[in-house]
């Protein structure tokens, strides 16, 4: 199955990005849910460094790693300008 990008947003940064519950009546539901997470997650680890991939190593879902590699990125820009910027003016 090959989900389209629009259905990978959903699971990382959409509607989507909580699992149906796993039940009976949504096994169908929550077996694509988990595909689709798979896919996302997988894309996402592939278009990282090396180094980052510390950072999202413990994350379940492909949310997680979204939300994990924009909090790492956004740390990593401020301690960029902090350092770059933080000096006194001469």
């Amino acid at each position: 199955m090959d989900s389209s990008g629009q259905d990978l947003w959903g699971v990382v940064g959409g509607d989507d990005f909580t699992p149906p519950e796993n039940n009976e009546e949504n096994a169908e539901a929550f077996k694509q849910w988990r595909q689709k997470n798979a896919e996302a997650g997988f894309a996402l680890k592939r278009s990282i460094s090396h180094g980052m991939f510390e950072h999202i190593i413990r994350c379940k879902f492909a949310n997680e790693i979204w939300q994990t590699l924009d909090s790492s990125s956004a740390e990593r820009l401020t301690h960029y300008f902090q350092g770059r910027y933080s000096h006194p003016m001469e």
